[in-house]
Formats: structure tokens, C-alpha cells, sequence
């Protein structure tokens, strides 16, 4: 049985947004999940798709309209153009949708397993040799997307497409892959953690085609946020455990959110190791010290929010003071 993410307030705002953004197919147009590590970004993505692309028997024998990429990273971690444009050929040709279903209490359905057959087949006909260049595999995906009618590729882990070798520029990767999407009436959607700004950081014509649909974190300093990150995230992690009593979780709420940057894989973790230390000292029952003594470091915990604040720099609109800050320095360095 799958594990579906806490239906908070920001998670039901990006699943919106989400579905804004795809639901008008925009030809060669890229969306962007970013959130924490553990946010519940596949989650999402394939919950609205699912909805979207509808079931398996209508999309017709050979074609399936969406295909996974993973962007990974070469032996010297960083990120290899040829292996990715490699990567996507290969998805295309071999198209693999078990993604949106993993997450699902449905069956794949006969006609759906007969569409991955048919583009098996197709794989095992279009093997191209190692020493291929870069941009036959490139021409190759696009052919391929058009043929078998693909409308979505999926990215998952797209901020390593900023983890370019030295000299590359990463904005560049990225903007070849919008022309290629554009040319093949394809949509691309990447699954972001929030180093992924580097894509599009500095270059408008970028952030202007990405879509960026946010996670966000919580607001520590903020009471009303974090009364709600209490009752609609860790009480509901928490009601799947036996505790002494709900003061467990109260009594320390505000160490709680710190401990995790209001993120929820750290959320769920801390309550999976608290029940450990419980059983360790023979009880049932978690207690506030097997809570307090589940947290993380303290360098673990500077790295959450580390990336936190970022998510919350890269996601926070211009304030009326900043827009006119921008726009007078703009005038004077025009004088």
C-alpha cells in the first residue's frame, strides 16, 4: 500500500497550481516541482497526470502519452549531456509509466502492459552504437517523441542538469531542452529540490517559459502557520502512533518544527526513530523525551534549513518596496 503525503495547505496549493499549468498543453513549455527532499513532489505530479491523461485503455494500442527520465549524474557527479540525451532516447523508445501507478491503489490494465510490449519491441530495433554523438541521440528522441505521440516526459531529480562540469553553462542545457520540447509539441515537467534555481537564475527568458510550481515550508515565527504545520502535519504523522498523550507533541511543538524546517520527510522520520527509542526502553508508548531525543544534529539540521531558506528566497514574490527599489536603481543606472 502506498503512502500518500499529508494533505496540508501548501501540498493542496501546488496540486492547483499543478493542475493550472498542465492542463492547457503549451508545446515545448516546462514545469518545475521544487520543494524539500520528501515534499511529496512524484506524489503530486503523478496524481494530477493520472487525472489528466485518463485511463490506460483510452490513450490506444502502441502509444503512451508520457514517458520518465532520471537526470543523473556521471562518476565524477557531474552532469553528462550525452549520457541525458542518451537517457531520454531510451525512455522514448522504451516508454515506462509504472511511475504514475506505483503511488496508485489501481491495476495496470491489459491494454497499457500491450502498449509497453509494442514499445519494447520498438527498443530492441533502435539500439544505437556507444560511440553515437550527442546530437544523433537528440535527433532520435525528437523523432521518436513525435512518432509515438508522447506529450509529457517527466524529469525526476532535474536539479542535477546545474551540476555541469566546469566550463558548461547549465541554463544552456536547459534551454536546448525547451527548443527540442517546442519542436515536438512535448511538455516537460522536472521534480526540483530547491538548488534547482540554478536553471533558471539570471536568465528571464527561462524563469518567463518555466513554471514553477512550489512546496513551501512552513513559517516558524508565524503562530497561525504554526498552530497549522501542529494540527495538519504532525498530529496527523503522529495519530499513526501509540503516544502517552497528545501534551507529547505539544508540550515541544516549536523544537518540533525547528528539528525538521517544517519539512515532512524529516516530520515522518523523527516519529518512525522516537517509536525505536520508545521500544528500547520497553514501552509501547512514545514519550517527549523519545520525540526530543529522535532529532537530528545539529549540522543536519542547519543543512535543512539551509535549504529551507532557499526554498523560501527562490519562491517569495516581490514585496511593493522591493518592486520600487528595482525599479528606481533601474532609472538611476540609466541617468
Amino acid at each position: 500500500m502506498f503512502r500518500a503525503p499529508i494533505e496540508h495547505r501548501h501540498y493542496k496549493s501546488a496540486r492547483q497550481h499543478l493542475k493550472f499549468a498542465l492542463r492547457e498543453h503549451v508545446p515545448g513549455g516546462l514545469v518545475g516541482i521544487c520543494g524539500m527532499p520528501g515534499a511529496g513532489k512524484t506524489f503530486l505530479r503523478n496524481e494530477v497526470l493520472r487525472e489528466i491523461l485518463g485511463a490506460p485503455d483510452e490513450w490506444g494500442e502502441g502509444y503512451i502519452p508520457a514517458t520518465e527520465v532520471m537526470v543523473l549524474l556521471d562518476t565524477n557527479s557531474t552532469f553528462s549531456p550525452k549520457a541525458f540525451a542518451a537517457r531520454c532516447h531510451r525512455a522514448a523508445l522504451k516508454p515506462d509509466l509504472r511511475a504514475l501507478y506505483r503511488d496508485s491503489d489501481e491495476q495496470l490494465s491489459e491494454s497499457y502492459l500491450e502498449s509497453l510490449l509494442a514499445a519494447e519491441k520498438a527498443w530492441f530495433s533502435s539500439r544505437f552504437a556507444q560511440g553515437t554523438p550527442e546530437h544523433e541521440y537528440w535527433r532520435a528522441f525528437g523523432e521518436t517523441l513525435i512518432d509515438r505521440k508522447i506529450k509529457y516526459v517527466l524529469f525526476e531529480h532535474g536539479a542535477a542538469i546545474g551540476k555541469s562540469a566546469k566550463g558548461e553553462e547549465p541554463k544552456n542545457h536547459l534551454w536546448n531542452l525547451m527548443s527540442l520540447l517546442e519542436t515536438t509539441e512535448t511538455m516537460g515537467i522536472l521534480n526540483l529540490i530547491p538548488e534547482g534555481y540554478q536553471l533558471w537564475e539570471g536568465r528571464p527568458e527561462i524563469a518567463e517559459r518555466l513554471e514553477r510550481v512550489f512546496i513551501r515550508p512552513y513559517d516558524v515565527l508565524d503562530k497561525a502557520q504554526l498552530n497549522e504545520f501542529a494540527n495538519e502535519v504532525v498530529m496527523k504523522v503522529g495519530s499513526n502512533y501509540a503516544l502517552e498523550s497528545e501534551e507529547v507533541i505539544r508540550c515541544q511543538i516549536i523544537e518540533i518544527a525547528i528539528a525538521t524546517a517544517t519539512s515532512m520527510r524529516p516530520v515522518k522520520k523523527m516519529f518512525a526513530k522516537a517509536q525505536v527509542n520508545a521500544a528500547s526502553r520497553g514501552s509501547e508508548k512514545i514519550s517527549a523525551a523519545d520525540l526530543a531525543a529522535a532529532f537530528e544534529t545539529p549540522d543536519h539540521v542547519s543543512a535543512l534549513w539551509d535549504q529551507a531558506n532557499l526554498l523560501h528566497r527562490i519562491s517569495r514574490p516581490a514585496t511593493k518596496d522591493e518592486l520600487f527599489a528595482i525599479h528606481r536603481a533601474h532609472l538611476a543606472a540609466g541617468e
